[in-house]
């Protein structure tokens, strides 16, 4: 049986993979749409690389308005993995997603959790009853 918001884990795995970009690489991967909160994300003052995958209605605006983040579209497979295992910081802006596959993506490529802290309070409840 196939659990649907399982991760492949053949591709999502800790390795080294360079995108020859500055340093840190932040990422954020989902949908391009306001309701993602990606402005809060990329309007941060940080040294490094902003790195949007995915694609959506905000997609354009943001790329105008934020043209020192990297836009990389909508990926699939080894390239989405590959970009996600690079990632030096994984970003989560979204304060409305119920369920964030790229989080779990991302913990499984080797990287520590850092969320908002409605999302945090969300997972520490959906996690708990699973420890024995």
């Amino acid at each position: 049986m196939l659990w649907p918001r399982g991760v492949d884990t053949s591709l999502f795995r800790p390795r080294d993979v360079d995108l020859c970009l500055p340093k840190p690489v932040y990422l954020c991967v989902g949908r391009v749409a306001v309701e993602k909160n990606l402005e809060a994300f990329l309007d941060l003052d940080l040294p490094g690389t902003k790195v949007i995958v995915g694609d959506g209605p905000a997609r354009t605006a943001l790329e105008q308005s934020y043209p020192d983040a990297v836009f990389l579209g909508s990926l699939q497979g080894e390239a989405l993995a590959a970009v996600y295992a690079a990632a030096d910081v994984f970003v989560f802006p979204s304060r409305t997603d119920t369920f964030g596959s790229c989080c779990w993506r991302r913990w499984r490529a080797g990287f520590r959790w850092r969320l908002s802290r409605s999302w945090a309070r969300a997972m520490s409840s959906a996690i708990r009853p699973l420890r024995s």
